[in-house]
């Protein structure tokens, strides 16, 4: 059972799960390589970062676990049955164990049985196995991985399938020799390929590469087979005639005798020289070179393409030869030279720099302290893609980390290999059991990009309550069999929430931004400290003046919107010394104020302020004595009210005083 998280625009939805889990990320589960062994045959992992060196695994490797061993795990519901100091978690109505490594953490175990109920026990110790996977860094898997592709004459490897739907090795590249002496075309050369693997950083979206604006790693692999000719090749061609003068058998006379003698044509074809040239070019920047990587710094939108050319020069020998030195002989030699060419090309788009920028408001604010981070520019893949925004107070461990949508899965782009040894072939599936070491196994990973909800990470306890959004995009599809979520997903221009930092935290708040390819993002930390404010109002008649101040220096504040209840209008605006004027319609009014509006740019911030009042008499449209008699009447109500109350109050006090007379006091 492995705990799983994922935050979404409702909240965060924690699963605990043992199978057909959601792809699950490396940067956000904290999971040991044990669990991901575990997961990997399972479900998808993926990157939200393409900067992340994520280790993915090779080996799915079980093995007894040493006498040792500690066991532990908790159930879905994080209680736990012990068994002799040893931890024990239910699964399906049986106990699962997990072993305790130091640098490993946690290792899934599988086949352990526990019965007994309240006082349980392992029934087949035998029979436990450990999970001792191992993994390998991403990146050094594709390094390999292109190390195993190199050329080498008479040697090719071809991958035999594809898992992504499209095969880009399909070069289909061939030189073949037609020869006249034996009517046949003769092969020279086969399986000649070439392809755009990967970017390294970069992500294959909607049939094309985004790359990073500063320099983008190409991986083009490509290989070929040469074949050496047969050494040579003869035929019968015609009969030589010899005739010659041989003495009778016991007499000194001569006869002549004619023989016949084969005259055979021969041809030599040989393999002479070899020259190979690969051309790799961006947006018009060209690379050249045999090896299988280019680099290019400071990439342009546009074309990246490649360009595998091999070039066989072949030495033909020919002529005739009789078996009789008096027969004709013959003997010519050229050279020929021959050449095939294959080539790949995909689009590639580089995000935009210097295009977003972050600004985090820290706002000391009462009750709780909040936050508004917004961004600016375009997040998405045509801009510059935000790929996380770091919080961490100075000299605090504590943090919090908020992920963009951005998925990055890495996909194998084939199944197998097959690889010719001279005339041999052999085709190896490339599988998650297959160890690294082996050339045979050797995956090149494409990372393709996905869309998935914004998520985070931490311990700062920042509580998301406000994100608003710009524009929502569509999930991009993905290579058959990897599971993802599907739907709309929402690029955010603000994501505001609470935080429970203490002052000394908020006031010491730092905070980073990157993209998705690790570069900064322009980021910037305001600090909003708020004040108090208080409202006070009078009235002559039905109009009541409403006067918004700041109590420490009764300076007035303009430009404040209030809500008012119990007058004509709903709200009503301060003037420049913070007064404002209601026509009440009810004998109480209310007016509230909301607080300065952190993202408005004010100069200074004003806490929320609340004020009631009584206005004296009630607003009648009509005078005379009958209504001066009436509100007169009213206000003789009101201060019968407040003496009465006065009266009440004395009387407590007096009774809750009263002397003790048992302590000898009169």
């Amino acid at each position: 059972m492995i705990p799983f998280t994922d935050y979404g625009p409702n909240g965060a939805n924690t699963y605990n799960v043992s199978a057909g889990i959601p792809p699950f990320s490396f940067e956000t589960t904290g999971l040991p390589n044990g669990k991901i062994n575990a997961l990997a045959p399972r479900t998808d992992g993926f990157r939200k970062q393409l900067s992340t060196d994520i280790h993915i695994p090779y080996e799915d490797k079980w093995v007894k676990p040493d006498e040792t061993a500690i066991v532990s795990a908790r159930n879905m519901t994080n209680k736990t049955v012990r068994t002799a100091g040893v931890n024990h978690e239910v699964v399906n109505g049986y106990y699962a164990l997990g072993k305790s490594e130091p640098r490993n953490g946690w290792l899934p175990t599988r086949n352990a049985l526990i019965t007994g109920g309240s006082d349980p026990r392992i029934v087949n110790p035998w029979a436990v196995e450990v999970n001792k996977g191992k993994t390998v860094s991403y990146e050094s898997r594709n390094s390999k991985a292109v190390s195993e592709f190199d050329t080498k004459p008479r040697i090719a490897k071809r991958p035999a399938g594809n898992s992504i739907g499209t095969n880009w090795f399909d070069g289909g590249g061939k030189i073949k020799f037609h020869s006249n002496f034996s009517e046949r075309n003769i092969t020279v050369l086969k399986n000649q390929w070439a392809g755009i693997a990967r970017t390294s950083p970069g992500a294959f979206l909607d049939g094309q590469f985004i790359v990073s604006p500063d320099d983008v790693t190409v991986l083009a692999p490509s290989d070929f087979r040469l074949i050496n000719p047969s050494n040579w090749e003869t035929t019968l061609e015609d009969e030589c005639k010899v005739t010659k003068r041989v003495s009778l058998p016991g007499t000194n006379n001569t006869t002549t005798r004619t023989e016949y003698y084969d005259v055979r044509k021969w041809e030599q074809l040989s393999i002479v020289d070899t020259k190979v040239t690969k051309r790799v070019s961006l947006g018009g920047d060209e690379r050249r070179g045999r090896r299988a990587t280019f680099n290019f710094g400071n990439p342009q939108s546009g074309t990246l393409q490649v360009s595998h050319r091999v070039e066989v020069t072949l030495q033909r020998r020919w002529g005739k030869d009789g078996e009789h030195p008096d027969c004709v002989s013959e003997s010519y030699s050229e050279t020929i030279g021959t050449k095939s060419i294959v080539a790949d090309s995909t689009g590639v788009s580089v995000a935009q720099p210097d295009e977003l920028s972050v600004t985090v408001h820290a706002i000391d604010r009462e009750p709780t302290n909040e936050l508004y981070i917004t961004i600016n520019g375009t997040q998405d893949l045509s801009g510059q893609p935000l790929g996380q925004i770091r919080l961490s107070p100075s000299g605090s461990k504590k943090s919090e980390t908020i992920y963009g949508p951005w998925r990055f899965y890495p996909v194998s782009l084939y199944d197998s290999i097959t690889k010719f040894v001279g005339d041999r072939k052999k085709t190896v599936p490339t599988t998650f059991g297959h160890p690294v070491g082996k050339k045979e196994a050797a995956h090149l990973y494409r990372d393709y990009a996905a869309l998935g909800n914004w998520s985070k990470r931490g311990r700062l306890r920042y509580q998301v309550d406000k994100r608003t959004s710009s524009t929502n995009i569509s999930d991009r599809s993905l290579p058959p069999g990897v599971v993802n979520r599907k739907g709309e997903t929402p690029l955010y221009t603000r994501y505001a929430g609470k935080t429970y930092m203490t002052d000394a935290q908020l006031q010491n708040l730092q905070a980073n931004a990157e993209d998705i390819f690790g570069n900064s993002i322009q980021t910037t930390v305001k600090h909003i400290t708020y004040q108090e404010s208080k409202i006070k109002m009078q009235n002559d008649g039905k109009t009541v003046h409403v006067r918004l101040f700041d109590p420490d220096t009764s300076t007035g504040i303009s430009g404040a919107k209030l809500a008012v209840d119990g007058a004509k209008t709903s709200t009503v605006t301060t003037n420049a010394s913070g007064w404002a004027t209601v026509q009440s319609t009810t004998a109480l009014v209310t007016v509230g104020f909301e607080g300065t509006d952190p993202m408005s740019g004010a100069s200074t911030f004003y806490e929320k302020a609340y004020t009631s009042h009584y206005v004296r008499i009630f607003m009648l449209e009509r005078s005379g004595d009958l209504y001066r008699w009436i509100s007169g009447m009213i206000h003789q109500v009101l201060l019968v009210v407040e003496w009465a109350a006065l009266l009440l109050f004395l009387m407590w006090y007096k009774l809750m005083f009263k002397p003790n007379r048992k302590s000898g006091q009169a």
